[in-house]
């Protein structure tokens, strides 16, 4: 048995022990009380009358005499369970509920990332076992934080070298290509040009998702820092539109803008707009021809606002809709085939979404279309009368 356990089991043994010995202390002073006046009774019915008050005297003294044995007794008896329990108490709370207070004080300083604490040396029993179990995993944790600080700022010097070494000669070869296929190195057959273009396409591709990769590794580093200000919504939403012109164009999906009252929004406009790009772009990818993708703007006083883009595409199965906004994930199924991307652009708009304070997600049932939505704390009508702020 361990060290804890043999010494409560000890405990409740000897209180045990001592409830047992003073409990039949007592029962057995009330059944001598008991006993005693039978005999006494038969022995006065016996004795000559002018003898019987001596003898009544005699036994009121030994009856007083069992009693104070009786209330001695029950005295220890009670004082026997009241010490026994408070000892007990006593003992759980300082090597068992002590104990666990602490840990849970370290636990909870792991979980908020407070690791300045020394170890101590465990005791020799089951609360010591659980805190060398801890130590260890603490030490564990340590130790990992420090091969993934080594790793993140081998991940940082990568994207340095990526961000100057990768995309410099990306951008030169899509120049060159587009030099090619403006005819700047003459006319080029059909077959020749067909292939130039897809070079173009997939270069364009490439430099798309080494750009979400760096931007999402910003992002999670903390190292894109917004610049926030009041900007006027309807111009984002309208400079957003146009920059999409030629992909909604050639995929024959129109984007509608539906028609709100003028609000400033307190937000990073060029983070702001990559945000309605990426859901912008990604409605498109989904939606049927000659049906419109709508942006909706949802503003109610003393809540946040909410920007809502709406496509008539498939839907989503809740299975689905619980991948979507995960990195390099894309909410395909047989009867939604994969469609060329990153697999970042969403996962892009949930971090920056939440850098403003807001909130990102998605309304979608399958033949139903999706509504993808996202909310900003702080906005304002452009008229001052009507102001609302966080």
């Amino acid at each position: 048995m361990k060290p804890i356990q043999l010494k409560i089991t000890f405990i409740i043994a000897t209180v045990l022990l001592l409830v047992f010995i003073f409990g039949g202390l007592v029962t057995y002073s009330i059944a001598d009380i008991s006993k005693y006046n039978t005999s006494k009774i038969e022995t006065l019915s016996k004795t000559p009358g002018d003898l019987s008050e001596v003898y009544i005297k005699n036994w009121q003294n030994q009856i007083k005499y069992k009693e104070k044995k009786i209330w001695i007794f029950a005295g220890l008896l009670l004082m026997t369970i009241i010490s026994g329990l408070f000892f007990l108490r006593h003992y759980l709370i300082s090597r068992i509920f002590a104990p666990l207070f602490e840990m849970t004080v370290k636990m909870l300083d792991f979980l908020n990332g407070k690791f300045s604490y020394t170890f101590e040396t465990p005791t020799q029993d089951e609360m010591g076992q659980l805190q060398t179990t801890f130590n260890s995993m603490a030490q564990e944790v340590l130790r990992n934080m420090e091969e993934l600080k080594a790793l993140d700022e081998a991940k940082s010097d990568f994207l340095n070298i990526a961000s100057h070494e990768l995309r410099t000669p990306m951008t030169s070869i899509k120049g060159s290509l587009g030099l090619i296929t403006a005819g700047a190195l003459g006319k080029l057959n059909d077959e020749v040009m067909s292939l130039m273009k897809i070079a173009e396409s997939e270069t364009d591709r490439l430099i798309r998702l080494t750009n979400d990769i760096l931007d999402m590794a910003k992002i999670e580093a903390r190292k894109m820092p917004l610049k926030q200000g009041w900007c006027n919504l309807e111009d984002i939403l309208n400079k957003t539109i146009e920059g999409l012109l030629g992909f909604s164009t050639a995929s024959n999906v129109k984007i509608k803008l539906h028609e709100f009252r003028p609000i400033s929004v307190f937000a990073d406009p060029d983070r702001f707009q990559q945000i309605l790009t990426n859901l912008l772009s990604n409605a498109i990818k989904f939606s049927p021809t000659s049906k419109p993708v709508e942006v909706i703007v949802v503003a109610q006083q003393s809540k946040q606002i909410v920007i809502q883009v709406r496509d008539h595409g498939k839907g989503m199965s809740p299975e689905q809709k619980s991948v979507l906004f995960q990195k390099f994930r894309q909410a395909t199924s047989a009867d939604n085939p994969l469609v060329k991307g990153t697999g970042l652009g969403l996962a892009i708009a949930k971090a920056l979404v939440e850098e403003h304070h807001g909130e990102i997600g998605v309304d979608s049932k399958p033949n139903e279309g999706s509504t993808f939505f996202f909310t900003l704390p702080q906005w304002k009508y452009n008229d001052l009368a009507e102001m609302k702020a966080s």
